[in-house]
């Protein structure tokens, strides 16, 4: 990542891990390269990015299996209306 108050973060997508962008770590403890972290955000965007996402901290009970693509929420879209 760009700054030292960011980790990369990636998920499953059930054959290959993607990378979904960064997160901020600032106020936390920096985690260990390849921990599973819980993450917060406001949402995902169509090309699968995490938007304003920070470190909620490190899940010691979590499993790689945990860390799948399919758990993104992506922003709503409102049609347009003539």
């Amino acid at each position: 990542p760009k700054g030292k108050d960011s980790i990369s973060v990636s998920l499953y997508d059930g054959s290959k891990w993607i990378d979904v962008g960064t997160c901020s770590v600032i106020g936390k403890t920096v985690p260990a390269v390849h921990a599973v972290v819980e993450v917060h955000y406001l949402y995902a965007s169509a090309a699968r990015r995490l938007v304003q996402a920070r470190l909620g901290g490190i899940r010691e009970d979590g499993q790689f299996e945990d860390c799948l693509i399919e758990q993104l929420v992506y922003k709503q879209t409102v049609p347009e209306t003539l």
